[in-house]
């Protein structure tokens, strides 16, 4: 179903002929979507199987691209009974540190998590290091479970290894520098280091 709307929405979006029409659109989106949508993730016998929405960064985007997406978001709901005008939105862009399009949009995370391609749309996942630092520090339903096949899928990628609580702790303070994690209260980075202990003991 999830490619059934971003198909729709892409051919809305690809159309030189569609009032939503724009020339040339990347899309970077977070959360469960980018889970479900990433085919190396889904090889994972965990990976999830459903989301609520698709959470994209909007902020980036020009105002009038993200006034039009927005509108061929709300069609889309409008071709398909019962699909909330929300199934897309940049509700979560208030909570989002800076950084996060910039880590995402580089050469490197656009050839290897590219998740979804139509017409003049192209789909990239938030790079895996922001992935787990945005799950780490959220922690809601399904993240313990996204992180764990994030860190599987990266050990399938280096081909071996192993993670331990320090080598993921490191990388994600690296790759997320602009969380400010040197400015968190001790009991903050207590909570995200048992929360990285859980996810490597899995």
């Amino acid at each position: 179903m999830l490619e059934t709307l971003l198909k729709y929405l892409c051919d809305q979006l690809s159309d030189p002929g569609s009032p939503f029409h724009i020339p040339s659109l990347l899309l970077v989106i977070h959360g469960g979507a980018a889970m479900l949508l990433h085919p190396s993730y889904q090889t994972i016998p965990t990976a999830r199987q459903s989301t609520l929405d698709v959470d994209y960064l909007a902020q980036p985007l020009p105002p009038a691209v993200r006034a039009t997406l927005t509108r061929a978001i709300t069609e889309t709901s409008r071709a398909f009974p019962g699909l909330g005008a929300d199934w897309m939105n940049a509700d979560a862009d208030v909570a989002l540190p800076p950084g996060v399009w910039e880590g995402s949009t580089h050469a490197g995370n656009l050839g290897q998590n590219t998740v979804f391609e139509r017409g003049r749309v192209r789909v990239v996942s938030v790079a895996p290091g922001w992935a787990v630092g945005l799950k780490l520090m959220r922690y809601e339903k399904y993240d313990a479970g996204d992180v764990v096949v994030i860190l599987l899928n990266g050990l399938r990628v280096q081909r071996g290894g192993r993670w331990t609580r320090e080598i993921v702790e490191a990388w994600v303070r690296a790759e997320c520098a602009t969380m400010g994690y040197g400015a968190w209260p001790a009991w903050k980075l207590a909570e995200m280091r048992v929360r990285i202990g859980d996810a490597v003991r899995l």
